[in-house]
């Protein structure tokens, strides 16, 4: 997060942009390091903007990662549900920021914030004129389709060009108790771009808790070309033909920036495992089908 200045976490949907987004809120409340390897500036307070979920569903996240961490939860955690554009909002937003001493924003997320499509330009600028009267530090998230390959947000080229900083959330899903994502650093006006950060999260129904660990992304194939969950685009890929498919056919249907080693190593790990896909019996070269 950069000082007074838009920074912009973006994926598809489902790639954990709002638990990094509530980990990086719960560090900066607290001072505690959340995210492995990322330490706190202390002393900061933020407001949740948020469009997309409500006050219930956002502090459970919230109190299971404070229980994760070890943290009591901050009961006066400020969480502002939305319904209108940030610029109709922007009297109201600046009020709670004088009353509660916010230093900084979370916004959740872009598209309905803007008040428009995404791609209408006029939007793009607009939200991002009215962040900039609030003169505060901000993480905004940005959703991307399956088609966007260009490493930037859905919609306007303004919302690549404004924010100063631009993170883009891939995701690999374990099993159903565990999300593996990376953070690949795409735009930094201010420097040079961070190494990709791995992060799991592990989610415990018993103890009530989301906790955070640490992750090599060179261990994990998909993770590291940045590519987003290589088994779903493998699973779409054979329900959209409804044949077996050899690895070949996989990797240049699902196109550029896809490797035949992850699409092989992918489909050997989840058949191992006896999930998802399956291997052909007696099939040579190797052929993919559904469970």
């Amino acid at each position: 997060m950069l000082a007074d200045q838009p920074s912009i976490i973006m994926g598809q949907g489902g790639t954990g942009k709002s638990l990094v987004t509530i980990a990086t809120m719960i560090s900066l409340n607290t001072g505690t390091t959340i995210i492995p390897g990322l330490i706190p500036e202390q002393g900061h307070r933020g407001l949740y903007l948020d469009y997309e979920s409500t006050h219930w569903e956002h502090g459970e996240r919230y109190r299971q990662i404070c229980h994760g961490a070890g943290i009591v939860p901050d009961q006066s955690v400020l969480h502002l549900p939305c319904s209108q554009s940030l610029r109709t909002l922007i009297k109201s937003i600046k009020r709670h920021i004088v009353d509660h001493k916010i230093t900084y924003l979370m916004i959740d997320s872009a598209g309905m914030a803007c008040g428009a499509e995404p791609s209408d330009e006029k939007a793009a600028i607009g939200f991002f004129e009215a962040l900039k009267t609030l003169g505060l530090p901000s993480i905004v998230i940005c959703h991307q389709t399956k088609s966007d390959s260009n490493h930037r947000p859905f919609g306007s080229i303004y919302w690549f060009n404004f924010c100063r900083n631009l993170w883009e959330s891939n995701v690999f899903r374990s099993d159903d108790n565990e999300l593996t994502l990376a953070l690949h650093h795409r735009k930094h006006n201010g420097g040079a771009l961070s190494p990709p950060i791995g992060i799991k999260f592990t989610f415990d129904n018993e103890l009530d808790s989301i906790s955070l660990s640490s992750v090599a992304i060179k261990d994990v194939p998909e993770l590291n070309e940045g590519k987003g969950d290589t088994i779903v685009q493998v699973m779409d890929m054979l329900e959209d033909t409804g044949i077996p498919m050899t690895t070949k056919e996989l990797t240049t249907m699902i196109g550029e920036g896809t490797s035949w080693n992850t699409v092989n190593t992918t489909c050997k790990r989840w058949a191992e495992k006896g999930k998802h896909v399956r291997r052909v019996t007696g099939s040579k070269p190797v052929q993919w089908e559904l469970l």
